[in-house]
């Protein structure tokens, strides 16, 4: 793993924790350089994407586009080495010192455990997927049998209709399943 900061930057910064900061003892950083890609009026624009048409193409734009995808594969494929946050930033177990970062496990996968891992995810996925849909079938039919039930009718016909005045915006939503007991 490759330290971000030089031996003489980490020097500087041990002291600067070390020592209390004030103007006679704070250093500025230098930034590292980036290569940035280069600017062209709309004029120059137009006539660079006229010849990219044509499939002409000058050595700066190869350079630029070059950069691009550079940039676009080095953020995809980037790992963080910090856990990630998940939820509501500030009220995670991490920032909260609920969990020691310390103790949290580290996995090394490798390509083929991650794809067992993902083959494994949409095998339960799928399984609860199937069950939800047997279960919202079932519903479906079971309407559909105790309308049949109703006697013949204003009753049959009523139940037949959709209601479609909106749901009361004080109140919950309904659900398939009951709320959990407080």
């Amino acid at each position: 793993m490759k330290p971000n900061i030089c031996d003489s930057q980490s020097s500087i910064l041990s002291t600067l924790l070390v020592q209390p900061i004030n103007s006679s003892n704070v250093v500025p950083l230098a930034e590292p350089q980036k290569e940035k890609l280069r600017s062209s009026t709309p004029k120059q624009r137009a006539r660079e994407s006229a010849r990219e048409t044509m499939g002409l193409i000058s050595k700066d734009r190869k350079r630029e586009l070059e950069m691009m995808m550079k940039k676009k594969k080095n953020d995809k494929l980037k790992v963080s080495e910090t856990p990630t946050i998940i939820g509501t930033p500030g009220l995670d177990l991490i920032t909260l010192g609920l969990v020691d970062v310390e103790k949290l496990t580290k996995y090394e996968l490798s390509v083929e455990d991650g794809r067992e891992l993902v083959k494994e995810y949409s095998r339960i996925m799928m399984r609860k997927h199937r069950v939800r849909q047997a279960s919202e079938s079932t519903l479906l039919r079971m309407k559909k049998e105790a309308i049949e039930a109703l006697p013949e009718g204003g009753l049959r016909e009523a139940a037949l209709v959709p209601d479609l005045s909106p749901f009361p915006a004080n109140r919950f939503m309904a659900t398939l399943t009951p709320p959990p007991p407080h």
